[in-house]
């Protein structure tokens, strides 16, 4: 309750597997809240299907398996996974982990409906230092958004 009166829309809870999360879901639904599921790569088609089933808010995709953070690339598959997730939920489809980069968004911008980047962000704050940090992160994310909306239209 107190999330949802301080504005909140919705709650990610890591590794509630889908089976064991009735009452937490109940719970915050009650509040006003979504909870957000997460689709790993590894997660089988039926077991996709289920969880974007009872999916409310959006679906987090992993994009890859591992810890978060920052990667070179994007993953080969990810394509066709976040095409195959999309095809199963009724709610839009976010992509993150890995997302290190103004392209990386904009790639991950043409196939899903969000783009979720937390370990770049961390990182351009922690370098900036608590005076720059909000300058530096609004910078980014400006570049980041620009990006996305000049892969969606096709205009550079």
């Amino acid at each position: 309750r107190r999330a949802a009166a301080a504005g909140a829309a919705g709650v990610i809870v890591p590794d509630l597997p889908l089976g064991e999360d009735e009452t937490i879901r109940q719970t915050m639904s009650e509040a006003g809240l979504a909870v957000v599921p997460l689709i790993a790569p590894t997660t089988t088609g039926q077991r996709r299907s289920e969880i974007c089933r009872i999916a409310s808010g959006f679906v987090y995709l992993v994009s890859s398996v591992g810890t978060t953070g920052e990667r070179a690339e994007l993953p080969a598959h990810l394509k066709e996974l976040v095409e195959d997730v999309k095809s199963k939920s009724e709610v839009p489809v976010a992509v993150g982990f890995g997302i290190g980069s103004a392209e990386h968004a904009a790639t991950v911008g043409r196939q899903a409906d969000g783009v979720i980047i937390g370990s770049k962000l961390v990182r351009i704050a922690a370098e900036a230092g608590p005076a720059g940090a909000a300058e530096a992160v609004g910078s980014f994310m400006a570049e980041t958004a620009a990006a996305v909306a000049s892969a969606r239209t096709g205009v550079r």
